[in-house]
Formats: C-alpha cells, structure tokens, sequence
C-alpha cells in the first residue's frame, strides 16, 4: 500500500492511475505517462510549459491502513467518542440539578 496526498492506496499501480488522472502537477508540467518503476516509485512522463518532455521518478512511502491517513479534526474516533459521553453526563448532571430544584 502506498500513500499519496493523505490517502492510502491499495498498490502502486492505482497511484500512477490516479496521478495521470490529474493531467498536471504544478512545477512540473503536464503528465503524459505514469508508470510503476517498484512497489514505492512512479515515474512519469512529462511534457513541459516550453513543449519540451522530461521525465522524473517520484517515491510513495508505504502505508499500513487502507483509506485516508488524517483525522482532519485532530480526535480520534475514541477521544471523540469520550468526549460526546462526557458532554452528555453534563447534560445529564445539569437535567438533573433543574429537576431537584424544582422539587423544592
């Protein structure tokens, strides 16, 4: 599995389909072609902004969890599911208090 713009990709393979989907990288130039070299490299070709073409290998870390790598609120699915418990005992707690008081 290879990692590419914070998502977990199954092989290499779907990493060069999804580059070359993108048609253009910015500070490279357009992508003609993109081809697994190993399991962790691409390389693609190039057409540059002059009509020239160049070539360059880009290199994947691998991953370990299939999907997206971030959590874009910072919390883990467990903190965040402690959190909702302790935001409901409060509520609770505060239910609670109003219910007493107007009992007296």
């Amino acid at each position: 599995m290879n990692l590419y713009q914070n998502y977990c990709y199954p092989d290499i393979q779907t990493v060069a389909d999804n580059l070359q989907s993108q048609a253009f990288i910015p500070g490279y130039g357009l992508i003609a072609s993109a081809s697994p070299v190993s399991a962790t490299q691409i390389s693609l070709g190039l057409t540059l902004a002059d009509g020239s073409s160049s070539s360059v290998v880009l290199t994947f870390p691998a991953c370990f969890q299939l999907g997206f790598q971030n959590s874009y609120s910072g919390i883990s699915l467990a903190d965040s599911i402690e959190l909702s418990g302790l935001c409901l005992l409060i509520l609770a707690t505060a239910y609670s208090i109003k219910i007493l008081r107007r009992g007296i």
